[in-house]
This record gives structure tokens, sequence and C-alpha cells, in this order.
């Protein structure tokens, strides 16, 4: 989401920035979207001033960094301005799907599979050139077992499990075992090493994912956190899409009131609708409004879709949302105007 929203604003001149420890993704950010100012940074000391930025937005970042990431967070969020941040849940979709992947791929390690395998290679391309056989095939007799165990862990958790890391070596050490004449010996090798890195930093992904999930206590230390920031919340919830059974995220959207005399949880009626008062109501339509009016002139959308969900509005600045066709919950376009 946040990527199309930042895709939406090329060309436009809003001050958007960018914070990640990660050099790596940081630069990542800047290929793809050059009008915006990446730091590399740790987001629980955040290098802004209080209050300096009307929108500020975390998908599936914060939690990395700990309870005072959303502290800082928070105090960046300037008078008027908004917090809506997506944050892994404890059990829910996501949660459960990094769990079976870095059980299956714990298991691929505990197989010894790739050594395995880079073992059986280098007696094979060696017997090619005339060294032993019966080193080769006990080599393979030894790899047999690996085998078995990744029919196993794909038998139980699907070939798509880890991102089809474990079908990949699976099929790729088979189709190289059958037409080895063909194979350069670098090359296969080479190969072996470059999954067996991307296998390494699977399971560290999977398990930072897995021990940043937030359970119902934690996220509520998260909210108490935020009204101590003195921001009011408009949602607190599980997101759960219509496609799922489970949640995959807790959503939070929150803001901080022009007036800091005006404190508390925000009404009812400021949950359906980002701001309350005529003036806002009609702002929020004429923003509906010019967003379906611009898609539809970028052949973005046709005339059948008319249903628009509001994600969080900065009255008179900014508003983000979604449109979509009647009763279809799995595709919808993003937007952001301002």
């Amino acid at each position: 989401m946040i990527a199309k929203i930042l895709a939406s604003m090329a060309g436009r001149d809003p001050q958007i920035e960018c914070v990640d420890v990660s050099p790596s993704a940081i630069d990542a950010v800047s290929a793809r979207f050059p009008f915006v100012s990446g730091k590399v940074g740790d987001v629980s000391r955040l290098p802004y001033d209080d209050g300096a930025f009307d929108l500020v937005v975390s998908q599936f970042g914060l939690e990395y960094a700990g309870e005072n990431a959303f502290r800082e967070a928070a105090r960046v969020v300037a008078p008027g301005g908004r917090l809506a941040l997506v944050v892994h849940i404890q059990e829910g979709a996501v949660y459960r799907e990094c769990r079976d992947n870095l059980d299956a791929l714990q298991r691929l390690r505990a197989s010894n599979f790739i050594t395995l395998a880079r073992q059986m290679f280098e007696e094979a391309f060696t017997a090619r050139t005339g060294g032993s056989r019966e080193a080769y095939e006990s080599a393979a007799r030894q790899l047999q077992p690996a085998i078995e165990e990744l029919d196993g862990i794909m038998s139980e958790y699907g070939t798509a499990v880890a991102d089809n890391t474990i079908s990949q070596l699976y099929d790729g050490v088979r189709r190289i075992h059958e037409r080895i004449v063909h194979y350069d010996a670098n090359e296969v090798l080479t190969w072996l090493a470059r999954m067996n890195e991307e296998v390494d930093t699977f399971i560290y992904r999977m398990s930072s994912m897995l021990g940043s999930a937030i359970d119902e206590a934690g996220f509520e230390e998260i909210c108490a956190v935020l009204r101590d920031g003195d921001l009011f919340l408009e949602q607190t919830k599980p997101l759960v899409p219509a496609t799922e059974e489970l949640p995959v995220a807790w959503l939070i959207v929150a803001g901080r009131r022009d007036d800091a005399s005006h404190q508390g949880e925000a009404s009812p009626s400021q949950r359906a609708e980002p701001a309350v008062g005529e003036d806002v109501r009609l702002w929020v339509a004429d923003e509906k409004k010019r967003a379906i009016d611009d898609l539809m002139a970028g052949d973005r959308i046709d005339d059948e879709f008319f249903e628009v969900d509001v994600e969080a509005a900065l009255p008179f600045k900014a508003l983000i949302g979604s449109i979509r066709r009647p009763r279809d919950t799995e595709r919808s376009q993003w937007f952001v105007t301002y």
C-alpha cells in the first residue's frame, strides 16, 4: 500500500522521508522513488523534530524496533496530523505462514540436504573426468534420506512453502543430477552456495517476523504509548481481509488534535469519517470525486467502480483511500489526494 501511495506522488512536491536501519533497503527505496529522501537510522531514535510530519506511516516496521519506536512515531506527528500503522499480529494468517516457513526451512537445514548435494556433485564431476565411481555412488546414497525429508516437508506444507525455496532446491538438484554431463561444475557449486545463503537469510527473516509479532496485551501497551504521546485513537483493530478467516495484522490509525485541550478517544462518528464537521465532510466528498475522476482519466478504473473507503485523512491536506467494484473485496485501487 505504501509503495502505491508513493508512486502516485511522483512528480509532486510533498516532503517525503523514509527511515530504515538497512542501507540496502534505503538504496532500494531511493532507486524506485527518487523523490523520497531516505535516511539510514534507528526508528526508535528518529532524527526529526517534534511534530515534523503531517502523516506518519509504517507497514510491518516499527514493531521490529521495540516500544520506543511507537513513542518516536507519535512524537513526530504534527498537530492535526495522522499516524497509520500496520503491525504484525501473533497467531494471525501471516504469523502462521511464517511459522510454517521457518519449520520447513529448519527441517531442510537439519537434513543437511545442501551439504550432501554438494558432496554428491563434487564426486559426480570427479567421476566424469575419470575419478572413482564408487565414491560418487556412496555420496548419492548418503543424499537419499535428505531427499526423502524434503519430500515429507513438501507433502506437509505444499511445494510453495518458503516462497518455493525448498521445491527449487529439490527440483534443481534432481534436474542437474539427471543431466550432469550438460552442466559446469563451478556453476553448479556456485548455485548451491547461493541457495545456502538464501536459506540462512530466509530463516533469519522468518525468525525476526515471528519475534516481532504482537499479542493482544502488547497491542494494548502500544495503544497506551500512543495515548501517552497525546494522540487520539481513531481505529485500533485486527485487520481481517474478506478472503481470510484469520487477521493478517493489527491496524492503528491515530491523530493529534490541532487544539491540545481536546484529548481522548475519537467518537464512533469520527471512526466512520476521519473528521467531523460539514465543511470537512464536503471536503472528503470532493476529494473522493477528484480521486475517481483522476483514476478514470488515467484508465486505472472504469465506471463500474463505485465503492470508496477512506483509510486516513488529514482534513484539507491529504486523504488516503481505496476504490473497488461493489462486493469485490479482492481487487482495489489505492489513492492519495492532497
